[in-house]
């Protein structure tokens, strides 16, 4: 098991925010679909919500340093990449019902052919599911220094 990394609050908490704008913007512009847009908003977008709601808490309870692990940060990036990847972006030729075409599919295949669906068109819901996991999961298990006896 990796040991917990150190970093002061403000750091984190900055580091977090500009995370969760990149990651908000950088999805904006590979789900081109409402569904998508939809989906994410009310999962992905609501628990970064909720992460800065909790940063504000430990904020006001004067917490100087934040521990966390890599290897749950690593686990969390991974995830998002798949919900990106997987991601609905091209609904050309689908029907009510039909699946869209995910992201990675419609950025290497010509999708007004309307190529047969690749696994990662259905991954999607499941994708976004692990990844608010692990982004709670890493919130979870943030561990808090107040006394500024702490050497990084």
């Amino acid at each position: 098991m990796t040991h917990p990394q150190s970093i002061r609050f403000w750091k984190f908490s900055l580091t977090f925010v500009i995370y969760c704008l990149a990651s908000i913007i950088l999805y904006g512009t590979a789900a081109f679909t409402i569904n998508a847009w939809i989906v994410y908003a009310f999962t992905v977008t609501a628990v970064y919500f909720l992460g800065l709601i909790y940063l504000i808490i430990l904020m006001l309870q004067r917490v100087q340093f934040i521990r966390y692990r890599k290897s749950i940060v690593c686990l969390m990036l991974t995830f998002q990449l798949l919900t990106i990847l997987s991601s609905p972006a091209s609904c050309q030729g689908s029907k009510q019902g039909e699946a869209c075409y995910s992201f990675i599919q419609s950025t290497l295949t010509d999708v007004s052919t309307q190529p047969t669906h690749w696994i990662a068109d259905h991954v999607f819901p499941w994708a976004v599911l692990v990844y608010v996991i692990a982004t709670f999961t890493l919130l979870y298990t943030l561990r808090f220094e107040t006394s500024a006896s702490h050497q990084i």
